[in-house]
């Protein structure tokens, strides 16, 4: 019965995705009605039990027992949330990751470029949201107290995506997105829409002043070289640019890049107390970790004493999420959320390597290239108490994940055939 209803709300009555976002958002706007402990537990256990379907179907990719273990993880960690409510609002995007983790996975290869474009879309959406809020600081738009620029740009946006300036990082790892879509020379839309993604990438990039998205945007650059080595000549005029910008608007990049801004120094070492004080909270439960969201309001007594002390209530994540969910989970929770990462990970690389010579080259590197940088702002900024982590995080799975799916697809094909024939 389950896989019965999966086939139907993956390939049935429901238009694509659409339907499945539709269907996702009433279901969370039901949850919100209950208790928060509740709430968490239901949104927890119907992603798992998406990702049960979807492995009783032919085409589930081989890393899905993966899935099914990091759920699992976040199951148990919802169980031992001190803080209910912050436990549901993080488990509530799960939900919506998983979906389109499965509908990622069950594409034909033709529509590759479908997912490239939608990402595509949502990478020019929040840049240009971003250049928006900045538009309004220039014209005038009244500061807050302690707030900056970069910080007034985001809370001007009205993208609700976004909360502090290093969330612009997003851009920066679906970046891989357009630049792919520009080296498989589409219609002059598209041509036209990732041209002004990628240059919007980097100018939101200089707006929110995100030293974390400025280095994974390197590195995607990087990893896409591998199919066009043109592409690096790229670097220097977009260097140029975003300088140019900075000079002009004032925007202070250079002084954070280069760490001459004393915030600049402020704020290394402030996150540099914010992971030791993580690893400190692992080191006290190390199974199990001190249960889902805990790291902001408990972090405060393990923070070393050169650190810098934010106001309690401030901070509620350690800017990496490797630690934050050693804090959190333990090694039970890291396990598993490193089992699907690598997992992940050696199936983009290996798609890449075989598609080395195929015309699915370029996709393949965008898989790889998005992981990559998935991977290095993870290590440096990001969090699940972001809630377009998790949903960008299984976006990227679903992607990379996509010719183990298709493989399983043949081979079913191929003993349906055999069994008929």
């Amino acid at each position: 019965m389950p896989s019965h209803i999966m086939e139907k709300v993956t390939l049935g009555f429901l238009p694509w995705p659409v339907g499945l976002a539709a269907g996702a958002t009433c279901l969370l706007l039901a949850l919100s009605f209950l208790p928060p402990q509740a709430a968490g537990l239901a949104t927890v256990g119907l992603a798992l039990w998406l990702a049960v379907s979807a492995r009783n179907v032919a085409s589930a990719p081989d890393g899905l027992w993966a899935v099914l273990l990091f759920l699992a993880a976040q199951l148990l960690a919802v169980l031992r949330a001190d803080d209910p409510g912050l436990a549901a609002g993080y488990a509530s995007f799960l939900v919506p990751g998983v979906i389109l983790y499965v509908c990622a996975t069950r594409g034909e290869p033709a529509s590759d470029r479908s997912w490239m474009l939608a990402w595509t879309i949502l990478s020019f959406a929040t840049s240009v949201s971003v250049l928006c809020g900045w538009m309004r600081v220039r014209f005038g738009a009244p500061l807050l107290p302690d707030e900056d620029a970069a910080e007034a740009a985001i809370r001007l946006s009205g993208d609700v995506l976004l909360i502090v300036p290093n969330d612009v990082c997003l851009v920066a790892i679906l970046l891989a997105f357009p630049l792919g879509l520009l080296m498989l020379r589409p219609r002059r839309f598209v041509l036209a829409l990732a041209g002004a993604a990628t240059g919007l990438t980097f100018l939101a990039l200089a707006v929110a002043r995100s030293r974390t998205g400025f280095a994974v945007a390197a590195t995607e650059v990087l990893v896409m070289s591998l199919a066009r080595p043109q592409l690096l000549l790229c670097l220097p005029p977009l260097g140029l640019f975003v300088f140019i910008a900075d000079r002009l608007f004032g925007l202070g990049v250079w002084g954070k890049l280069t760490f001459t801004d004393s915030l600049a120094f402020h704020g290394v070492a402030g996150r540099l107390g914010l992971w030791v004080a993580a690893a400190r909270m692992f080191g006290a439960a190390p199974l199990f970790g001190q249960g889902a969201q805990s790291f902001g309001p408990g972090h405060w007594p393990y923070l070393p004493s050169w650190a810098p002390r934010f106001p309690e209530g401030h901070v509620m994540w350690s800017h990496n999420l490797f630690l934050d969910t050693l804090a959190e989970q333990g090694l039970t929770g890291f396990g598993a959320l490193a089992t699907m990462l690598l997992l992940a990970l050696r199936n983009a690389a290996r798609r890449a390597w075989r598609a080395s010579a195929s015309p699915g080259r370029v996709p393949a590197l965008c898989g790889l290239a998005t992981l990559a940088g998935f991977l290095l702002a993870a290590g440096l900024e990001l969090s699940f108490i972001r809630r377009f982590v998790p949903v960008v995080m299984f976006g990227i799975l679903g992607f990379v994940m996509r010719e183990s799916s298709q493989a399983n697809v043949a081979k079913s094909s191929v003993a349906g055939c055999a069994v008929n024939g």
